[in-house]
């Protein structure tokens, strides 16, 4: 990762985002949470990375397009099928065009193939890895 980017992390405790942080100084990288259970990692965070408390269900508080790549790591035992078309939405719109998303999920989640089904009928283009 040579290039300067702006990377979205729902992040849970964060740690992810400051090895990023610390590894990439020329980019910017955001992780968010329902709780402040980042709190630790935000202490030792260099400039570059920063922490909020958001829930995607009620909108992020970012603006349209602001991200190069949007990443998110087992949720799908987090929020219900219904919810799935919204929070994808939510995670396009913070999205800059030509930018990246990211679902990276357990495949012994239940949730997974509802959320696959959620991106199909959304019409969005999929790549599926299993390991």
């Amino acid at each position: 990762m040579s290039m300067l980017i702006k990377l979205f992390d729902s992040c849970g405790t964060g740690v992810w985002s400051v090895e990023l942080a610390r590894e990439f100084p020329n980019s910017t990288f955001v992780g968010t949470d329902v709780t402040n259970i980042f709190a630790t990692s935000a202490m030792t965070a260099p400039t570059n990375c920063a922490f909020f408390e958001a829930n995607v269900l009620n909108g992020l508080q970012f603006e349209d397009n602001s991200f190069d790549f949007v990443f998110q790591r087992a949720q799908t035992s987090c929020f219900n099928m219904e919810s799935w078309p919204g929070i994808l939405k939510e995670l396009m719109r913070v999205t800059k065009p030509g930018g990246y998303i990211e679902l990276r999920e357990y495949p012994c989640s239940l949730g997974v193939n509802l959320l696959i089904k959620s991106i199909t009928t959304l019409g969005l283009p999929l790549k599926t890895l299993i390991y």
